[in-house]
């Protein structure tokens, strides 16, 4: 194949790939003009892989299925000349977003020696990432920068003129770092200041000078065989971080050149994947988690001498039973014991018989008090049980479905309204026909009824983009694949799980849940 053909069948692989996976949505930054100006004129041009002259700024916005609270405004390279917004840009998106992580890709202004222009567009693109904070659950937002993208990067790391534009933290790819003469890349210098900047001036964007003790901590990656950009540039500006004593991880490879960001070809992209994805887990804000409802989330948590109590008056400093025993135990010590390192707090608040109204009377002091970043519950057994109870008394009654449903969506709507980014998990109720209640002579209601429940727990599911995890269709398999059995998953009610059935619960919450604890 001719150089040329060779060099076109790249392109458009490099451009099939960044378009497998498509962003949520396009922001443009600046929709009513930008306040600085490059004085560049022509218009936009797209070569497939690369961007240059670009007249309108916007950001390419990448959202996870469950947010882990970070996200990271992606800035391309190209020298200053161009935007190379595929392998340096948008081919990192699927993964960072099977982290949990919000992911944006920037296409900015180039300089035009201009250097003032580029930045505007970085801070404007993190002050909308983080105006949206609450919807996306952002809690930490960091910028990544290849090459002189890097330079970009490291720029708003070290000029930031106030919280709302200083990232939380740095991930640079060979970037250019300083503009001495001596070991910069000319051409980025060169874009960026012009032909003949001056002394103050190149100080002034030689970041390994602008480093303080409030620089975000970095992750550094870079190859030493870099001919285009040198590794020195990584190196000074890995030594005054630490000068400042700012955190700071920096892996040289020793083979490798320049611009192999996300490119399967670089034979350290496994490694440095997974050293890029244990560095973010390190920045994870601490995960919370609360499972609430009645018995079957209760598990005998925090009794005393046999008694019930309220919340308020059971004692949590025994490990060994303040999560009770069934299916939340099982998950909470699957977390703790996998993920030790990340600080994972968690809340059993069941209480045995407790019907919704129950549940949201006590939400305040036992959901929202305890300030949780994840919310799993299941409910709505107990109200079906006590519908039942007094419609042996009064048959005329029915059940409000729509009332119940009402009620659900304001609890839902407290939480949202004062927890911010809360992910919420919310399970279906269910009964067997097995055991006491298959032998009642209104099963078929009572199965009617829990199905009319979990529809609607679907349904708020879908409206809440909440995680949906369906325990009803789990005892229905159960009950199918092991007809003749009254007690492999169910005590003699048909209600309650045996500790089987909580493995068979803990195994399914963890499979479909537990990417809003930490990322798979």
């Amino acid at each position: 194949m001719k150089l040329p053909l060779l060099l076109a069948a790249l392109c458009a692989l490099f451009t099939l790939q960044a378009q497998t996976y498509q962003p949520d949505l396009v922001i443009k930054l600046w929709p009513n003009g930008a306040p600085t100006s490059n004085g560049d004129m022509e218009p936009e041009k797209d070569f497939g892989t690369h961007f240059e002259h670009t007249q309108d700024p916007d950001i390419s916005v990448y959202l996870p299925e469950h947010p882990c609270g970070l996200a990271v405004l992606a800035i391309p390279g190209g020298g200053y000349s161009g935007v190379w917004y595929n392998h340096e840009g948008h081919l990192p998106a699927a993964w960072y977003n099977e982290q949990g992580i919000v992911y944006a890709v920037l296409k900015y202004r180039l300089p035009n020696a201009h250097p003032e222009v580029p930045l505007d567009d970085v801070q404007q693109a993190m002050r909308i990432l983080r105006e949206h904070s609450s919807e996306w659950n952002i809690q930490r937002l960091g910028v990544q920068g290849c090459s002189a993208g890097g330079h970009l990067a490291s720029t708003a790391a070290t000029h930031y003129t106030s919280p709302d534009v200083r990232p939380d933290f740095q991930i640079l790819f060979y970037p250019v770092i300083s503009l001495d003469p001596t070991f910069t890349h000319y051409w980025s210098s060169h874009f960026l200041l012009g032909d003949k900047p001056s002394k103050k001036l190149v100080q002034q964007y030689s970041n390994e000078l602008q480093v303080t003790s409030d620089t975000p901590p970095a992750f550094i990656l870079a190859s030493s065989d870099d001919g285009l950009v040198p590794v020195r540039n990584s190196i000074e500006y890995y030594n005054a971080l630490v000068a400042k004593g700012v955190s700071v991880t920096m892996h040289l490879y020793p083979v490798g050149g320049h611009g192999w960001c996300w490119r399967d070809n670089f034979r350290y992209k496994p490694q440095y994947v997974s050293e890029l994805g244990q560095w973010l887990r390190t920045l994870l804000p601490q995960r919370r988690v609360l499972w609430i409802g009645d018995s079957i989330t209760d598990g005998g948590w925090g009794r005393s001498g046999g008694d019930m109590r309220p919340s308020s008056e059971r004692v949590e400093w025994d490990k060994n039973h303040v999560y009770g025993h069934g299916y939340v135990e099982q998950c909470a010590s699957y977390f703790e014991s996998q993920y030790p390192d990340d600080q994972i707090q968690c809340w059993n608040r069941g209480i045995s018989g407790n019907t919704l109204e129950q549940l949201a009377a006590r939400w305040q002091q036992d959901a929202i008090a305890l300030r949780p970043n994840v919310v799993s519950i299941l409910i709505g057994i107990n109200d079906a049980c006590t519908f039942f109870d007094r419609q042996k008394q009064d048959p005329t009654l029915t059940f409000d479905i729509q009332a119940w449903e009402d009620q659900y969506r304001t609890l839902l709507d407290q939480t949202r309204d004062s927890l911010p980014g809360v992910q919420l998990v919310l399970c279906t109720p269910f009964i067997a026909r097995a055991g006491w209640v298959a032998e009642t002579d209104n099963y078929i209601q009572r199965q009617q009824l829990m199905d009319q429940m979990a529809s609607v727990v679907r349904r708020l599911a879908q409206d809440y983009h909440a995680t949906l995890v369906p325990f009803d269709t789990l005892f229905r398999d159960l009950r199918d694949q092991h007809p003749t059995s009254n007690n492999s998953y169910w005590i003699w009610d048909g209600i309650h799980p045996t500790p089987a059935g909580h493995r068979k619960m803990a195994d399914m919450w963890i499979e479909t849940a537990g990417s809003c604890i930490l990322p798979q």
